[in-house]
């Protein structure tokens, strides 16, 4: 079912309201946003937008779709742009909305590396060679090139300005990041988990970065996870779930009424607090010291559960 199809459905369902009662506008679909002829001096869109939704984005990204759909994808506009004076350069633009910023910001991370080049694009965004990514409110954007990199690059990165211009809205980084303590994070080290965080069902809704803590072995980043289960209740059985699997593999070593403290073959040392409905787990921290600090500050900044 089309999006106007579906509105005019839903519309059909409400009940009678006051004439002075707006209803909440619609967001843009993700076709309307992509760049309009000479909006981009040279380029021009080589056919109409081609239109996805969940019942058929495999048949467009069949490897990634079921990524895209756990973390609430809604529809994709994407269509092929083409130099005006002809040759074989094309570029391919992908715009997802994904319903929420958290769930762009989750997508866009989940293929984002710390030493990208990183420039002012959507709310955030980096460039390489041949492609440009970023997101912006609920939207994520992929800008991909096609022939030699440096003939590519700059009509890449004008194409990917001209969509961030059209997305109007812009709700910035989620608000849950501002959970994670700021001191000794690693720069562009952020990401969003909806679900299975850490692998495991039971923790959703995470958010995690990593930090310079110590002296961790080579190839070691300390990270630190929070998940916001929605209860106190769901917090403290995945503590118990998550305990009970730290020990198959490896040693819960110490334990009180609201943690514990475990050695991992993979996660190394994991310290895990639950504080109200939130679960706080710390990774590859090369001291136990250092575990305790951050998890105590990020519990400062959660405030009273």
């Amino acid at each position: 079912m089309s999006r106007p199809a579906r509105l005019v459905f839903a519309l059909l369902l409400l009940p009678a309201l006051p004439f002075f009662v707006m209803a909440e506008e619609e967001p843009p679909d993700p076709s309307e946003l992509l760049p309009r002829a000479g909006q981009v001096k040279g380029w021009s869109p080589a056919d109409e937008p081609k239109v996805y939704e969940p019942d058929n984005l495999f048949e467009y990204i069949n490897g990634a779709a079921e990524t895209y759909l756990d973390y609430g994808f809604v529809i994709l506009g994407s269509n092929e742009f083409r130099p005006e004076g002809g040759g074989k350069r094309s570029v391919v633009i992908d715009i997802y909305d994904m319903g929420r910023v958290s769930n762009a910001f989750g997508i866009y991370s989940n293929g984002a590396f710390a030493d990208a080049n990183y420039i002012a694009l959507g709310t955030e965004g980096y460039l390489t060679e041949s492609s440009a990514d970023f997101f912006k409110d609920r939207y994520y954007v992929k800008v991909t090139g096609y022939g030699k990199p440096k003939e590519v690059q700059g009509p890449v990165h004008e194409l990917a300005k001209a969509v961030a211009v059209n997305i109007k809205t812009d709700s910035g980084m989620p608000k849950g990041l501002a959970i994670l303590p700021t001191e000794n994070r690693i720069p562009h080290s952020l990401k969003y988990f909806r679900n299975n965080a850490l692998g495991q069902s039971f923790l959703k809704d995470a958010f995690q970065a990593s930090y310079k803590l110590g002296t961790p072995a080579e190839g070691e980043e300390p990270q630190l996870i929070v998940a916001n289960l929605g209860s106190a209740e769901a917090a403290t059985k995945a503590l118990a779930r998550f305990k009970a699997f730290m020990a198959e593999g490896g040693k819960v070593f110490s334990e009180t009424a609201d943690g514990f403290v475990a050695e991992d073959p993979y996660y190394k040392r994991v310290t895990v607090k639950v504080h109200g409905q939130y679960f706080l787990c710390m990774l590859k921290s090369p001291e136990a010291k250092a575990a305790d600090v951050l998890i105590a500050k990020t519990i400062e900044n959660l405030g009273k559960p």
